[in-house]
């Protein structure tokens, strides 16, 4: 009788994202659902963007509950990246120098009128991305100093 191992994990099993133009469309369609889950009022949603420890689910989550307690439906919640670096990379998590600002939000109140919340400043987060059932989500995200502020 042969026994045979399974061979090790293949390039295409984990997928090697080098440049920041890869790391930025990960993150562009983590913010796709996330902003689907904001539209759609489904906070439940938002585990396809979080890793279920994440701080940052459990903000999110109670931010768009505190929108719908309010009678507020949010509308345009998407992030524009303007630039990703990768800081580190292990094979089931990267650490990202990203900075982004909100786009330009509306939340529409329950008498059908709709408001234009005032405009976001870029700001520098560090995001950790973590591999789950072989897809990258958030499971951390903290601000960065700017060198500006430096």
């Amino acid at each position: 009788m042969v026994v045979t191992k399974d061979p090790p994990p293949t390039a295409a099993a984990v997928p090697r994202l080098t440049t920041s133009d890869d790391w930025q469309r990960v993150l562009e369609r983590l913010d796709d659902r996330r902003a689907s889950a904001w539209q759609a009022g489904r906070p439940a949603a938002l585990h396809a963007v979080y890793t279920p420890s994440s701080p940052s689910l459990r903000a999110d989550r109670a931010m768009l509950a505190a929108y719908q307690a309010r009678g507020l439906q949010p509308r345009g919640v998407r992030l524009v990246f303007s630039e990703v670096q990768l800081v580190s990379r292990g094979p089931h998590m990267v650490v990202l120098a990203a900075t982004d600002r909100l786009a330009t939000m509306r939340v529409r109140t329950a008498a059908g009128v709709v408001v234009r919340l005032p405009a976001d400043q870029p700001t520098a987060h560090v995001i950790v991305l973590r591999r789950v059932d072989g897809r990258w989500k958030i499971a951390a995200v903290r601000a960065q100093a700017s060198a500006a502020s430096s």
